[in-house]
């Protein structure tokens, strides 16, 4: 069954030595983009109604907050 991966899943795939975007591997993980990808694991202390959750940007492999108005990508895990 395919599922959001969390926070930390998605921060074990970021290659953090690169310099170049996108921080992943691109040879296990073929046509990956420089963009930030949600994962599951909900943002605490957020006060806004709206859905938040943390997100990695693939870009300087960096997590970073997400609400629903952001239009970001997602990679499955299962």
């Amino acid at each position: 069954m395919w599922r959001l991966p969390t926070e930390k899943e998605l921060l074990t795939i970021a290659d953090v030595t690169t310099s170049t975007p996108p921080a992943i591997d691109c040879t296990a993980f073929p046509g990956a983009r420089a963009d930030v990808f949600w994962s599951a694991t909900p943002f605490a202390g957020f006060t806004r109604s709206a859905a938040v959750a943390w997100g990695v940007g693939f870009d300087s492999a960096n997590p970073v907050v997400l609400d629903v108005s952001s239009s970001n990508s997602v990679r499955c895990v299962r």
